[in-house]
């Protein structure tokens, strides 16, 4: 998945010409494509959370809240009692019902969560996130699990799709590519630049069209690790996320925006991206592994890649992203 764009100086001193004139392509594409979602049909594009509804017998609450109580009432430091001797009915009253929760469903609802979705076959993408609906002593406990599964992606007309996009790009690049103002400094575009243009529209047309939904959920918890990473970023330029905020003239709120926007448009071209290649059978063989780890320079990245199974996926699933794109252009 891409990283929101940080424009810093030192960045930017590294950028040659030819870079820049690709950079600005994607940007004027991603603008256009952003203000046509943002105004007219943001909200429309996410959509509600999943939800299951978990009811847990208070048969099956009793031990453990017996157990839990227990445990804690040990731990406690009460006038009049020693450590560890504090009775029961007593530390009862000195602890939330809340606390004695957290504790008993932190060991029995992951496994309550998964029979819930086996019964009501759902295939969550996220990790779900638990809500108290209703907890009480010597009554059965009703929470509800929000989670979120894959969007489905209608490709009933994708590829008409892709050709318009790659119409509209080859327009743009002849159009480019004819200018003879002799002030211009923009120079020829070059077979990649050329590429990077019909990828973008491409994919224009296929996210304005498509338009796949994306839940509250993953959006939320993708733009806050987003988050995460841009203020690392900026640490590494020793910049603070204040300082970032004063010299743009925005808000925390408005840089929340923006992030969500680039990742509900990210997560969108991801899903596209994934159905496609579902439908044309694209898949990462041993070969195009094998092929792409070998043009790896770093031997120390390359090994860390192949012997860690979940950086190995990842990179498959890059791969597979890559593979895709091409199939896009090519075909």
């Amino acid at each position: 998945m891409t990283k929101a764009a940080t424009n810093t100086r030192k960045a930017s001193k590294k950028s040659a010409s030819t870079q820049k004139q690709a950079s600005s392509t994607k940007t004027k594409i991603n603008k256009k494509v952003e203000d046509n979602e943002t105004q007219k049909t943001k909200k429309s594009l996410i959509t509600n959370n999943d939800k299951l509804r978990i009811n847990i017998p208070w048969s099956e609450l009793k031990k453990p809240y017996q157990k839990t109580l227990s445990d804690l009432a040990k731990k406690m430091k009460i006038e009049g009692f020693r450590q560890g001797k504090v009775p029961l009915k007593i530390a009862e009253k000195q602890v939330s019902l809340e606390k004695i929760a957290e504790s008993i469903l932190r060991d029995i609802l992951p496994q309550k969560y998964i029979e819930a979705l086996k019964k009501a076959k759902k295939q969550p993408i996220t990790a779900p996130e638990y809500h108290l609906i209703s907890i009480n002593k010597g009554e059965d406990w009703v929470l509800e699990a929000h989670f979120c599964e894959a969007p489905q992606i209608d490709l009933k007309n994708y590829e008409k799709y892709i050709s318009e996009g790659k119409k509209t790009a080859l327009q743009f690049i002849k159009k480019h590519n004819q200018q003879k103002d002799p002030k211009s400094k923009l120079e020829k575009l070059s077979p990649d630049q050329e590429q990077e243009i019909y990828y973008q529209h491409i994919l224009r047309e296929l996210v304005l069209n498509i338009r796949p939904s994306i839940a509250e959920l993953l959006l939320r918890r993708e733009t806050q690790a987003e988050f995460e990473k841009f203020k690392e970023q900026l640490a590494s330029y020793k910049l603070s996320v204040e300082k970032y905020l004063e010299q743009r003239q925005i808000n925390l709120e408005e840089l929340g925006n923006e992030m969500a926007g680039t990742i509900l448009n990210r997560l969108q071209i991801d899903f596209i991206l994934a159905a496609i290649a579902k439908k044309r059978e694209i898949k990462v063989d041993d070969k195009s592994l094998k092929q792409a780890l070998a043009d790896i320079k770093d031997e120390k990245l390359r090994d860390q890649i192949a012997n860690n199974e979940q950086y190995l996926n990842s990179f498959k699933a890059q791969l597979l992203r890559r593979q895709t794109i091409e199939s896009l252009i090519k075909n």
